[in-house]
């Protein structure tokens, strides 16, 4: 990455922290869960999609249940979430 678009990611990450204190703990949480949920199952982007390019349905059922377990933890974390398909 340049310097300049580190520079934009970092400030980019200090106004989401400044609006939401809890952002980076939830950013670590959500790593864990899709370590241990989605890529520990040999699941990448690259192969998540089935033939209508739409996520697969156990594809689908383990985001709802990073989503469940982000809730869980977060309270109010899927207040504003969309899910791409």
């Amino acid at each position: 990455m340049t310097t300049k678009g580190q520079e934009a990611l970092d400030r980019a990450i200090q106004e989401e922290v400044g609006r939401d204190p809890t952002f980076l703990e939830k950013c670590e949480y959500h790593a864990e869960l899709m370590q241990e949920l989605f890529y520990s199952k040999g699941w990448t982007f690259t192969n998540c999609n089935g033939d209508d390019d739409k996520y697969k349905p156990e594809v689908k059922a383990i985001f709802e249940e990073v989503g469940r377990r982000m809730e869980k933890k977060f309270l109010g974390y899927l207040k504003g979430v969309e899910y791409e398909n």
